[in-house]
């Protein structure tokens, strides 16, 4: 189980320069909005520099009055 409790906010807008690693200890909660059944495209490359190792995620995905359409 996890040693300790503790967090970290990653603001993708802002630009993610360096690779982040999650170990499989950690569990790690991704938030997104959603706009037509997609997250920002300017969120899509900071994304790819997060890696993982059998790392367990939630996915949260929040959108107004309308359809999530398949965004999953």
């Amino acid at each position: 189980m996890w040693d300790a409790i503790t967090s970290k906010s990653i603001i993708l807008t802002l630009g993610q320069e360096n690779e982040v690693e999650f170990e499989e200890n950690e569990l790690v909660i991704f938030g997104f909005p959603v706009y037509a059944g997609r997250i920002p495209q300017l969120c899509v490359p900071a994304l790819n520099k997060f890696k993982g190792k059998n790392t367990p995620a939630i996915i949260v995905c929040v959108y107004s009055n309308r359809d999530y359409d398949d965004v999953y």
